[in-house]
C-alpha cells in the first residue's frame, strides 16, 4: 500500500486512480446498507490511510478508499480522537472498523 505524506496528497492520488465517489455525501442509511451487507449490497475497504498531526490535533484523520459490490469507488474521510466528526454516524465508523480489523492483524 502506498504511503502518503498528507491527506490531500492521498485524496488527489486516489481520485486519479478512480476513487471518485464522495461517501461523506451519501445518506447514512444508504451507506449502512452496504456496510451491513443488506439486499446483497457489500462494501470493502480497498485501502485506508491514517494521518496524525504532530502539532495540530485537528489533523488526526483517517481516509478510507472504498468499493461497493455494484462498482462504485470512492473515499470516506473521518477525524479521530478529540476532533472526531460527530456528523459521521458512529455505526458507520464501527462497521468500517470491523472491516478494517483484517488489515490490522
Amino acid at each position: 500500500m502506498e504511503q502518503y505524506r498528507t491527506l490531500s496528497e492521498a485524496i488527489n492520488t486516489l481520485k486519479e486512480k478512480g476513487f471518485k465517489e464522495d461517501f461523506n455525501q451519501w445518506d447514512a442509511d444508504e451507506l449502512l446498507t452496504y456496510i451491513k451487507g443488506e439486499d446483497g449490497k457489500k462494501i470493502k475497504i480497498v485501502e485506508f490511510h491514517r494521518f496524525e498531526g504532530t502539532s495540530d490535533m485537528g489533523a488526526n484523520s483517517i481516509l478510507y478508499a472504498l468499493q461497493t459490490s455494484d462498482g462504485k469507488r470512492g473515499l470516506l474521510v473521518d477525524a479521530y480522537g478529540t476532533y472526531a466528526n460527530q456528523e459521521t454516524s458512529a455505526e458507520i465508523m464501527k462497521g468500517l472498523a470491523i472491516h478494517r480489523q483484517a488489515y490490522d492483524k
